[in-house]
């Protein structure tokens, strides 16, 4: 890749990528403590938290996330392809 594209094609759609993290990091913080003060809400802190509740909390999140940045992670896609095809 280094040699027919140059440094540059070393980072081709990180742009993109940056776009569609941020919202997906925040989403996970945000849907963790709403499952986790939603379903279980007499642990107040994370040692009342069992390691069931988190796991539990976390599968929700990612599920979460994903299911709503799954559009976002697929125009991603396919801006990444028409720019290999382009080139």
């Amino acid at each position: 890749m280094y040699t027919h594209e140059g440094f540059r094609g070393l980072f081709r759609g990180n742009a993109i990528n940056c776009f569609i993290q941020a919202p997906f990091t925040a989403l996970e913080f945000y849907f963790y403590d709403f499952f986790k003060y939603l379903l279980f809400p007499d642990s107040e802190t994370s040692k009342d938290t069992s390691f069931y509740q988190k796991m539990v909390c976390g599968g929700l999140t990612g599920i979460t996330a994903t299911v709503m940045l799954y559009p976002a992670d697929l125009i991603k896609t396919f801006v990444i392809m028409t720019q290999n095809q382009a080139h």
